[in-house]
């Protein structure tokens, strides 16, 4: 008898986050403490480690630039906080 494998696969798309703006001033800030389902998908990755990759490289190369590259982070696209 062979198994049978009916189950779902699970896929996760790793994205890569940046933080949104404040919502109310003058100012370039963003809100870091803003919950992640407001925050902007730059980037779509197949895997974690090219997520990161591509985070610290970026990070890298802006590390006096826009303020929301420290508050990027990558988030697996079944992350609940993203709801």
């Amino acid at each position: 008898m062979k198994p049978n494998f009916t189950g779902a696969l699970a896929f996760v798309i790793w994205y890569f986050l940046i933080t949104p703006p404040v919502e109310h001033g003058l100012t370039d800030a963003v809100d870091k403490d803003a919950p992640l389902a407001r925050w902007t998908t730059e980037y779509r990755y197949a895997s974690l480690n090219k997520c990161e990759a591509a985070a610290k490289d970026l990070k890298m190369l802006v590390p006096m630039g826009p303020e929301e590259v420290p508050y990027a982070k990558c988030v697996a696209s079944d992350d609940p906080r993203l709801e």
